[in-house]
C-alpha cells in the first residue's frame, strides 16, 4: 500500500509542476538562445528550465530577455531587488507581471510586489496605499470582491488619469494593507468513506468494515514562516465515522457489531505548488480516537467504548476554484490499534480483543 501512495504523490507533484512550466525562450546577455519549458522563480531570482526530470537555473542578471508565450520579460532593477518584468502599464504608476500570479506596481518612490492569488484578501489595502493620492479610486477598489489581472490594469489606468490630491490613509486602510504580515487561516469540511480492516486477538485474518466519514477542521500558516507561509500548515481536525452492523467470521466465536468512531487530530501538512491550480499535500497528524462498539457474541449483547492514541500519515491534492476556494482529495492511513472488549456474563467472562487498521478517503471543501 505504501508504494501505491508514494507513486500517487509523485504523480501529483509532477503534474502540478507541469501546469506551471510554459514554453518559452531565454536570450542571454551573451546572445545565446535557449528554448524549453520555463518558469520564473522570484524566490531565487532565476528562470528555471525543465528538461525531462532535470531542472537548470539561469540567474536574472545573465538574462537579456525572456519570452513566455506572447509575453516578453526583461530584467528590472528596483532597489536591492531584480525582477523579470513584463510591462502591462507604463505611466506615473507602472504595472508589471513578474511571475505566475505575481505582479509589481511602481509609483514614484513607492513600490510593492504581491501575489494576486495568495494575497487577494489584502490587495484592496495594498492598492489603496499605492494609489493614496487618488481619492476617487478608493471607492472603486473597496467594491471589488475579487481583483484579477484585468482589474489591476483598469485600476492602474484609472489612477494614471486621476485628478491627484493630498491624502492620508485611514486607520482601516492601513490595517488592511499590513494584513499580509498576519497568519493565514482556512476552515474546511468534508465527507468520505472509512475502510477498516478488522482482526481479532493476534489473528492475521482480517475482514473489511466500511463506514461513512464526516470531518471539519481549521488550518493555519503562521506569518513567521516567511517564504514557507502558504506551504507549511498546522491543522486541528475533528471527524466522525459510522458503520452498519456486520457479521464477522474471522473470530473463534462469530460476532456481530457496528462501530461509531470520533477522532481528534492535530498535525502538520506541506502544500506543494502553493500558487498553482493543482496543489499536492503530504502531512501527518496525531491524536485520539473514541470507538463505540454495539453488537452481540454468543447470544450476549454488548455496548462497549474504547479509546486509543492514533498516528495518521496523509496525502492528497487540492484544486483551486475560481472563487479562490479549493476542493481537496485526502487519503489518510490510521496505524493499527486495539480495543479490549472483554466483558462478563452470567456464564463467565467473554474475551474479545479487536484490532483495527483504517484507511480514509474523503473530499473536502476549503473556505
Amino acid at each position: 500500500m505504501k508504494y501505491v501512495l508514494i507513486a500517487f504523490l509523485l504523480l501529483l507533484t509532477s503534474s502540478s509542476f507541469a501546469q506551471k512550466f510554459s514554453k518559452g525562450i531565454i536570450t542571454l546577455k551573451t546572445n545565446e538562445i535557449i528554448q524549453g519549458k520555463l518558469i520564473i522563480d522570484n524566490d531565487n531570482n532565476a528562470v528555471l528550465l525543465k528538461n525531462g526530470s532535470n531542472t537548470k537555473s539561469y540567474a536574472f542578471d545573465i538574462i537579456k530577455e525572456l519570452q513566455l508565450g506572447a509575453d516578453s520579460y526583461t530584467p528590472l532593477l528596483r532597489g536591492d531587488n531584480t525582477y523579470m518584468a513584463n510591462v502591462l502599464v507604463s505611466d506615473k504608476a507602472s504595472l508589471y507581471k513578474i511571475g505566475y500570479d505575481s505582479y509589481l506596481i511602481i509609483n514614484g518612490d513607492v513600490s510593492k510586489s504581491f501575489d494576486i492569488n495568495d494575497q487577494q484578501n489584502v490587495l484592496p489595502g495594498i492598492l489603496s496605499l499605492l494609489y493614496n493620492d487618488c481619492n476617487e479610486i478608493r471607492a472603486v477598489i473597496e467594491k471589488k470582491d475579487l481583483i484579477k489581472r484585468d482589474d489591476l490594469i483598469a485600476l492602474t489606468n484609472q489612477y494614471n488619469n486621476c485628478s491627484y490630491s493630498e491624502y492620508t490613509p485611514t486607520e482601516n486602510e492601513v490595517k488592511r494593507a499590513t494584513k499580509h504580515n498576519t497568519d493565514q487561516v482556512r476552515l474546511y469540511v468534508g465527507i468520505g468513506a472509512n475502510h477498516n480492516n478488522i482482526s481479532f486477538f493476534d489473528n492475521n485474518e482480517t475482514q473489511s468494515l466500511v463506514g461513512g466519514l464526516l470531518r471539519v477542521g481549521v488550518e493555519g500558516s503562521p506569518s513567521f514562516l516567511g517564504r514557507l507561509q502558504g506551504n507549511l500548515h498546522v491543522f486541528f481536525e475533528g471527524s466522525a465515522n459510522f458503520t452498519g452492523n456486520q457479521d464477522f467470521t474471522n473470530n473463534a466465536d462469530p460476532v456481530n457489531f457496528s462501530i461509531s468512531s470520533y477522532r481528534l487530530q492535530f498535525g502538520i501538512h506541506y502544500l506543494f505548488n502553493k500558487t498553482g491550480f493543482l496543489k499536492p499535500i503530504l502531512g501527518i497528524g496525531i491524536g485520539g480516537t473514541s470507538d463505540a462498539f454495539s453488537g452481540s457474541i454468543l447470544g450476549n449483547r454488548f455496548e462497549i467504548d474504547g479509546g486509543n492514541p492514533i498516528v495518521v500519515p496523509r496525502l492528497g491534492a487540492r484544486f483551486k476554484l475560481k472563487n479562490n476556494k479549493h476542493i481537496g482529495l485526502m487519503i489518510e492511513y490510521i496505524t493499527s490499534f486495539e480495543n479490549d472488549l472483554t466483558f462478563p456474563t452470567s456464564d463467565g467472562i467473554i474475551p474479545l480483543e479487536v484490532a483495527s487498521q483504517n484507511i480514509g478517503i474523503g473530499i473536502n471543501y476549503i473556505f
